[in-house]
């Protein structure tokens, strides 16, 4: 729900590949950031969020939404 991967190495001998591909990600990594507008402020009121992109080779990692605090 919070958009992030986990990794699982099999043994120490994965650790390197695991760090390698943490490293891929963080440098293949935008962030995108909004001020939403016109929302009902309601304490505790869950806003749900989509995102979509275009791109055969474009994954997007995201939280599906957020609390109003």
């Amino acid at each position: 729900s919070t958009g992030g991967r986990i990794f699982y190495p099999q043994g120490f001998e994965r650790l390197d590949a695991a760090f390698a591909d943490i490293l891929q990600e963080l440098r293949t990594e935008y962030l995108l950031g909004f001020y939403p507008r016109n929302v009902r402020q309601e304490s505790r009121l869950f806003h749900r969020l989509k995102i979509e992109v275009r791109g055969a080779s474009l994954r997007v990692a995201a939280r599906t939404g957020y609390y109003e605090p």
